[in-house]
C-alpha cells in the first residue's frame, strides 16, 4: 500500500553534534543540516542542493508563526545562522525555499 514506519526527519550523530535533515521531497532539490540539536544558544542552518537564485530560510514556532527569516543568493552562502538565546525552550521549525521547492525540519530549543 505505500505505507512506511519511517520518520520523514533523518537524524545523523557524529561526534561533535547531532544534525537533523528532512529527506528531499520528489519536487525538492534542497537539503538542509541543523546543528546543535539541542539548541541552547544558535542554530546553524546548513543547505545544499541549492537550485534557485535567492535563498530564503525561516525560523517558525510549533504553529508555523515566522520568528525570523533570512534571504542570500546562492553565491553568497549556503550556511545561516538564528539565535534562539530569548526563545523559550520548545519545538521549532526551520523551512527553507530556493524559488518554488522546499524542505523542512524541526529544532529542539532546550535551555
Amino acid at each position: 500500500n505505500g505505507e512506511s514506519d519511517w520518520s520523514d526527519v533523518w537524524v545523523f550523530e557524529t561526534g561533535v553534534s547531532s544534525y537533523v535533515s528532512s529527506p528531499p521531497a520528489q519536487s525538492s532539490s534542497v537539503e538542509l543540516r541543523i546543528a546543535p540539536q539541542p539548541a541552547r544558544d544558535l542554530v546553524l542552518v546548513s543547505l545544499s542542493r541549492i537550485r534557485g537564485a535567492e535563498v530564503r530560510v525561516v525560523l517558525c514556532d510549533a504553529l508555523g508563526r515566522t520568528i525570523e527569516e533570512q534571504r542570500a543568493h546562492t553565491t553568497d552562502r549556503g550556511v545561516f545562522q538564528f539565535s534562539v538565546t530569548g526563545l523559550p525552550s520548545g519545538l521549532y521549525l526551520i523551512r527553507a525555499t530556493d524559488g518554488g521547492t522546499a524542505a523542512m525540519a524541526r529544532v529542539i530549543v532546550a535551555h
